[in-house]
């Protein structure tokens, strides 16, 4: 019997507890404005080697030649005062869109061909800490871990239905990360700098008879794929 009391007792205790936290967290969705900057390989200059004249880059350099790019994200976050600062657990989910070196692009679009393009959907779990320091500024720093899904766009000439000249890729998934330093000003405007490792994608062609033609054995390529951003958020 008093086992029993002992431990309803401290389920009670429990309940109290997680009550406590909950009715100090405050739920912040948020969106962004994201500009980013490719990093490493991912922003590596290495020309093209297929048709050199027009422009495609072909398996052995897709996933180089990124130029800087433009993207957007929300998140979702419960903040817990935690006496000395607040800490943030959030869910989020990003866009991030690059295009292709602008030689490389203007050469293929002069032959009227398609350039390709790069998009990265990551999805993060994490955390931030951040401080007040003054009623209006709030510095932060966050990490967070996740899952990012990359696409590479079709590059090349589809003349008709029959005249299709266009290299396709299929693009796996990576384990992913993201760290970033910033601060809010006020409740509903932030700014920071977040770096994302976004893994290391195997990149294949699609079959088709220009790609068995290129690469009959269509071994898949490693790409890894790093961004600095620059992060602008509104919360409410």
């Amino acid at each position: 019997m008093k086992k029993s009391i002992t431990f309803k007792g401290l389920c009670l205790a429990i309940a109290f507890t997680v009550a406590g936290f909950v009715a100090q967290a405050q739920l912040t969705n948020s969106v962004y404005l994201n500009g980013s900057l490719p990093m490493g390989e991912f922003g590596e200059k290495t020309g093209n080697t297929v048709l050199p004249n027009i422009g495609l880059l072909g398996k052995d350099n897709i996933g180089h030649n990124a130029v800087s790019g433009i993207g957007f994200g929300y998140r979702a976050s419960y903040r817990f005062d935690v006496g000395v600062g607040n800490v943030d657990g959030f869910l989020s989910g990003d866009l991030f869109w690059n295009r292709i070196d602008g030689d490389i692009r203007d050469n293929i679009i002069e032959n009227n061909g398609k350039p390709t393009q790069y998009i990265n959907v990551p999805l993060m779990l994490g955390v931030q800490y951040n401080y007040a320091v003054t009623d209006v500024l709030r510095p932060f720093a966050e990490f967070g871990i996740g899952y990012d899904f990359m696409f590479i766009g079709k590059e090349g000439w589809e003349l008709s239905p029959s005249k299709d000249y266009t290299l396709k890729y299929k693009v796996g998934g990576a384990i992913a990360y993201q760290v970033g330093l910033g601060c809010y000003f006020g409740e509903h405007v932030s700014a920071g700098i977040n770096f994302y490792g976004l893994g290391k994608h195997a990149i294949q062609y699609k079959e088709n008879e220009n790609t068995t033609i290129l690469d009959a054995l269509n071994k898949n390529v490693q790409r890894n794929a790093n961004l600095l951003t620059l992060r602008i958020g509104f919360h409410f």
